[in-house]
């Protein structure tokens, strides 16, 4: 595994509060792991403290070090594709007995 290089106690607050306004947990507890880590401490060390995985500690860690800070508060949100299409809000309204909406009115 790469190593996420040592940083400040600035550089690390900066960090976890990038990850705390992204309004994202995924994003703040991998921001908190990425300035754990900048500590200097060992994956399991981070892994225990966090109470995550160990494989979690790790893949934040790649991503962290491959993608930097820009890349890594991309939402998993954006990603997925929107779970309500159109034919499933059609296909639930059939089902609940509601009149399916038209283009026309």
């Amino acid at each position: 595994m790469d190593k996420i290089p040592r940083m400040s106690r600035p550089t690390r607050r900066h960090l976890i509060s990038l990850g705390r306004r992204s309004g994202e947990p995924q994003t703040a507890v991998r921001f908190h792991i990425v300035s754990r880590l900048g500590l200097g401490r060992s994956s399991p060390q981070v892994a225990e403290e966090v109470d995550v995985a160990r494989s979690t500690v790790v893949r934040a860690a790649h991503h962290f070090i491959a993608e930097g800070v820009a890349d890594s508060t991309t939402s998993a949100v954006e990603t997925v594709p929107p779970r309500s299409t159109t034919a499933s809000v059609v296909r639930l309204r059939l089902f609940s007995g509601a009149r399916p909406r038209t283009s026309d009115g």
